[in-house]
């Protein structure tokens, strides 16, 4: 099984979750590849994991976990079989609008109980927001 991580390399918390992600699926057996793609200039940090240009995802097909909802258009346009989640705790911008018109596409994962919170207030039973405790249970839950 594969791994993606779409992530700014500009964000601190990006490269922290995304490095924390790349730790938990190091645990997993059954997880062959962990990829980081991104979306910024690659500044050189070590994952322990390959690091590509999110153009590269064209040609990806797996489980991707992306921070940022503004980049739900452009990774739906790729044509692979690519299953999407939506670590919505890093997230600055909302999209509830994106959401909901892709909610049979992207399934949104959390583990900050107040943005599980302020998702389910604002969307309601529109979309499935799973809460986990941490990001090992959200990997053991893709994986």
């Amino acid at each position: 099984m594969k791994i993606g991580i779409l992530t700014n390399l500009q964000q601190e918390e990006q490269i922290g979750t995304a490095k924390e992600i790349v730790a938990g699926c190091a645990k997993i057996t059954h997880v062959n590849d962990v990829m980081i793609f991104h979306n910024g200039d690659n500044n050189g940090e070590d994952f322990k994991s390959p690091v590509l240009d999110a153009y590269t995802l064209w040609s990806y097909s797996g489980q991707l976990i992306f921070f940022s909802a503004l980049d739900i258009e452009h990774l739906l346009n790729i044509p692979k079989n690519i299953i999407y989640y939506y670590y919505a705790d890093l997230d600055t911008t909302y999209e509830p609008l994106k959401l909901l018109m892709n909610k049979s596409k992207i399934s949104v994962v959390t583990c900050n109980k107040d943005k599980h919170k302020s998702l389910k207030r604002t969307l309601g039973s529109n979309l499935r927001i799973n809460l986990y405790e941490n990001i090992d249970q959200i990997l053991e839950h893709i994986t």
